[in-house]
């Protein structure tokens, strides 16, 4: 069976989950580069060129996904480009202030590295600055902009329009105007030729029959070449085609002037030499739907490779404190269902490592929340909690929630026949599944005669009525096998 064709929401929901664990890698870095041994120039060095490696890495992926999907000019798909684009904002916000570090850490190794060697293209990150400008508001826009251009980064994206601007001799552009018009006037005279033939020919002979067929097809064609949109034919098992050429085929293939002639005395039947013996019926069900990722990371806001929160407070009558509370990644929720040592979806109170001098028992807040209390009036204290981590989902899109349920069986003709397919073994644990049905049609010799898709509580005819189908949403095929008699 063909898999199922991959949506834009399916690549965003898939970038968003990329662009969490490239940004995760990014911030493990930086926190590596916070606790490095400041005293060793090798380690600082090899800090910073993973801080530099993993904000590459971010950084462009965003960009290569933008510029090599169809988002810029998805109108179908706005909603989810508007949420793509505000993804982009945010990494564009965090680029003067990266830039800015990388040259300050650069600057602190002895060798100094010339900024504009720091800094990227005059036409890096084009792209997300296009998905900006296109779905953000001017106001948005123009801050975002006016932070590029005090840190000098570029903002070529932000002046320029998603379109053929490298082109210089307009070669991807589409069809003139004037060639539009003869593509019109071309299909308007063959349009009243036809009339006036229809008029004058009222009995065409099966050589007319073709011609005008012909010159119908090639007219619609020339008119369809001004019309705006977009249209694709498949004509299996050898045509496809797009466009004004779309048109041409959908007229000749259907044939318009044979659908307005007077019909047949004989009601036409599509002969198969299988039907009125046994056939043999082989039916899929294949689900799509949404399912649940679950992971267990350190918690976003943690610190150095123990994963610890802290506070102190100084000696005197003062007192401090710090609430932590479950956060989830980027693109991803905090799972606060019920799980062995976590409260809320966070490491609960029994299970964190908790350490400190002169303070109150680390108390459990509402929420799952943990509160780091000191109180300086017996002295300086601190208060320190370790190996706090988050667990956390996202739904993911898929196209195969698991193995399709089949089923298979005899019918004779005039028999009436029932099939119950197990759709949990399809659905498996997605959630609001897609039921995708599907049947094979063999005869006796064990020869497939036809596959077709169903649709769910929908009767299907096949044969010339001869075989009708009704899958039921229960997963309950109907089968009823005519003799000729009475499918007529």
């Amino acid at each position: 069976m063909s898999s199922l064709r991959r949506t834009k929401e399916q690549d965003v929901v898939a970038a968003k989950a990329q662009l969490a664990t490239l940004k995760a890698l990014l911030s493990k870095a930086l926190r590596d580069y916070i606790d490095v041994d400041k005293n060793d120039p090798l380690s600082i060095r090899n800090a910073t060129l993973a801080c530099q490696q993993s904000a590459s890495a971010y950084f462009n992926y965003a960009e290569e996904f933008v510029g090599n999907s169809d988002l810029l000019g998805a109108h179908a798909s706005a909603l989810w480009a508007q949420g793509f684009a505000e993804d982009c904002a945010e990494i564009l916000k965090s680029m003067p202030d990266y830039f800015t570090f990388l040259d300050h850490a650069f600057s602190k190794l002895g060798s100094p590295v010339p900024r504009e060697t720091l800094l990227p293209g005059s036409t890096a990150y084009a792209n997300m600055q296009r998905m900006v400008r296109k779905y953000l508001t001017a106001a948005e826009c123009n801050s975002l902009r006016g932070k590029f251009e005090d840190s000098d980064l570029p903002v070529y994206g932000f002046d320029n329009e998603a379109r053929d601007v490298m082109s210089k001799d307009g070669q991807n552009a589409g069809p003139s105007t004037w060639e539009k018009l003869v593509a019109f006037a071309f299909g308007l005279i063959f349009v009243v030729v036809m009339l006036y033939i229809a008029l004058y020919v009222p009995n065409p002979t099966e050589t007319q029959w073709f011609t005008f067929r012909v010159v119908l097809a090639l007219a619609a064609a020339g008119v369809g070449a001004v019309i705006p949109g977009l249209l694709n034919v498949e004509a299996p098992p050898y045509v496809r085609a797009g466009g004004a050429l779309a048109l041409f085929v959908v007229v000749f293939w259907f044939n318009p002037p044979k659908l307005i002639t007077s019909p047949p005395d004989k009601k036409p039947s599509v002969i198969v030499p299988a039907v009125g013996k046994t056939l043999h019926l082989v039916a899929n069900v294949l689900a799509s739907g949404t399912r649940i990722q679950r992971s267990t990371v350190p918690h976003p806001l943690s610190q150095g490779p123990d994963h610890h929160f802290y506070i102190d407070s100084e000696s005197g009558n003062v007192n401090s404190h710090s609430d932590v509370c479950p956060m989830a990644e980027s693109g991803w929720e905090v799972d606060s269902e019920p799980f062995p040592g976590f409260s809320y979806g966070m490491t609960d109170r029994e299970h964190v490592v908790a350490t400190g001098d002169k303070y109150w028992e680390v108390p459990k807040l509402p929420g799952g929340c943990l509160r780091l209390y000191c109180d300086g009036r017996n002295g300086s204290s601190h208060v320190q909690i370790a190996q706090v981590f988050i667990r956390q989902k996202q739904s993911q899109a898929v196209e195969r929630c698991h193995d399709p349920a089949r089923g298979e069986t005899d019918v004779r003709p005039g028999e009436l026949k029932q099939l119950q397919l197990n759709l949990s073994e399809a659905r498996s644990d997605c959630l609001d599944p897609t039921m995708h049905p599907r049947v094979e049609i063999f005869d006796s010799q064990g020869k497939s005669v036809l596959i077709k898709d169903l649709r769910p509580d929908i009767q299907e005819q096949m044969f010339d009525g001869m075989l009708v189908l009704r899958f039921n949403s229960s997963g309950l095929l109907d089968i009823e096998y005519r003799t000729l008699g009475a499918s007529m």
